[in-house]
């Protein structure tokens, strides 16, 4: 989101992005037999709020450093208590693919040209320790 903002066309870029979002979201109410307009609209209403914050404290941890991001994730993204263990591996996972977006033309970024790095592995490494570029290459 962070890249996207800096972009010419930020406005149009983040527009369709949050578009899309909502329209899967409204989608995936109907489809499990929510039929109440008020209801989806007042569920989208919660979710532009909890998608606001969410990706304010995840652009502050990628901005700043590994506990601040971790904490993001915490709160955001951790359904459990006893998932918090997994935390330390979620925050190295990010930074190597912030790494590999990082490394890529805004055109490819645009056109879906990359592929994010397995998810595999990850626990091996260190806290603040410097990724490599293994799962770098761009698709297609």
């Amino acid at each position: 989101m962070v890249r996207l903002r800096a972009s010419p066309h930020a406005k149009h870029y983040m527009q369709g992005l949050i578009d899309a979002f909502f329209r899967d979201a409204e989608a995936k109410m109907r489809a499990s037999g929510v039929t109440s307009g008020r209801i989806v609209n007042d569920t989208l209403k919660d979710l532009v709020s909890s998608f606001k914050g969410t990706v304010m404290s995840l652009d502050e941890g990628f901005a700043t450093s590994d506990a601040v991001l971790a904490a993001a994730v915490w709160r955001n993204l951790v359904p459990e208590d006893e998932a918090v263990l997994q935390v330390d591996a979620v925050v190295r996972f990010v930074r190597k693919q912030l790494s590999m977006l990082d490394a890529c033309e805004m055109e490819d970024v645009l056109a879906g040209r990359f592929q994010f790095g397995s998810v595999m592995g990850v626990d091996g490494g260190k806290a603040g320790e410097k990724v490599g570029d293994e799962d770098t290459k761009l698709s297609g």
